[in-house]
């Protein structure tokens, strides 16, 4: 696993300038809540793919898991697509499993740079104990242990779409002021304003 804290440096800075950011991890690692704060300090929008998806549909994500989680994949995976052909750039709050598909991670290669949101099952058990996390199918059962296996079956993916990893188990705001310091360093962005001073630099990835 790459170290969470570091920056994805395989791809050329060029290649990290393309429109969007999405922002990947489990459930609890922070995205829904990460997204606004990132897009705010960018002057873009933030939107949330599982809201997206319900405001399409009309019914929530976790029923339309229960009904049938793949094709609930193949609507996530067309709810993406028409997100990411968006001119604009935008902050896109992905689904824990949206990188699943090999479709949906080719189309983020193309169209986004990726934020891996990198946190121990342990600490996210602990954020959604309480929050509703036993209507989501995929998290029935001991929570930790479920956030477990996601993890274990999950890593390999968001290490193969990840540009830059996060810290996820930091304050919102520290992982925001990381995150945000990151991209400007990259080059995502620059176009739309001017770096803000004070913000925490993000570690190169070796």
């Amino acid at each position: 696993m790459i170290e969470p804290g570091t920056v994805g440096g395989e791809r050329p800075v060029i290649e990290l300038c393309r429109p969007h950011l999405a922002l990947a991890g489990l459930p609890g690692a922070g995205k829904s809540a990460l997204a606004p704060l990132v897009a705010r300090r960018f002057g873009v929008p933030a939107v949330d793919l599982d809201r997206a998806i319900e405001a399409r549909v009309g019914l929530p994500v976790p029923e339309l898991v229960a009904r049938d989680e793949a094709d609930f994949r193949v609507l996530e995976g067309e709810v993406l697509e028409d997100l990411l052909a968006a001119g604009a750039p935008r902050v896109v709050a992905l689904g824990g499993g949206a990188v699943l598909a090999a479709a949906n991670r080719a189309a983020l290669r193309r169209r986004a740079t990726v934020a891996w949101l990198a946190c121990a099952p342990a600490v996210l058990a602990a954020r959604l104990s309480g929050a509703g996390a036993t209507a989501r199918p995929l998290l029935a059962g001991d929570l930790q242990d479920a956030l477990r296996r996601l993890g274990a079956a999950r890593e390999a993916v968001y290490e193969e779409v990840a540009d830059l990893v996060v810290d996820a188990a930091q304050p919102l705001g520290v992982m925001a002021d990381t995150l945000v310091e990151a991209l400007r360093v990259r080059g995502w962005g620059a176009s739309l304003v001017a770096p803000a001073p004070g913000v925490v630099e993000a570690t190169a990835r070796p």
